[in-house]
């Protein structure tokens, strides 16, 4: 039997188009684990700009913001530098992403905020590589370890 989860579908009319707005939840990307990617990211920095390609206090790449837009109401209609400096629209961006890429990177048998925190720093495709190969991502998967209360990563 397979299990299933419903999720509620609304029609928002408007004079000119019809609007369907639909959720997915991606288990165990909840509001602690977005905390803890922040702070992996930027220690949380709301005002951290742009710096070398990478935006927004969860430092975001252009091509990972084209990879979480595609196929969204977002698509073409979001300008990469305000969304990802906007949290909530940031915060949308890293869910996309997780709904395409979600994954056991470090194949502990369970999808979780280290795992999402992977996915963030080394893209999607890629998220089995270590966190210790520079002193940034050494710094990033600290800060992870350190919020998520893993052991190590």
């Amino acid at each position: 039997m397979r299990n299933c989860v419903w999720l509620p579908v609304f029609f928002i009319m408007s004079p000119v188009k019809i609007f369907v707005v639909y959720g997915t939840f991606v288990s165990n990307l909840d509001s602690s684990c977005f905390q803890c990617l922040c702070v992996a990211a930027s220690n949380c920095d709301l005002e951290a700009g742009c710096d070398l390609g990478f935006c927004g206090p969860y430092k975001i790449s252009r091509s990972y913001f084209i990879d979480a837009v595609k196929g969204t109401p977002l698509e073409g209609n979001a300008d990469f530098e305000r969304c990802t400096n906007d949290l909530k629209c940031a915060q949308s961006l890293v869910t996309n992403y997780m709904i395409r890429y979600a994954q056991d990177c470090n194949g502990d048998g369970v999808t979780d905020c280290l795992d999402f925190g992977m996915i963030s720093y080394n893209g999607g495709p890629d998220c089995r590589h270590s966190l210790n190969k520079t002193n940034y991502s050494l710094l990033y998967g600290n800060r992870l370890v350190g919020c998520t209360g893993h052991a190590s990563f």
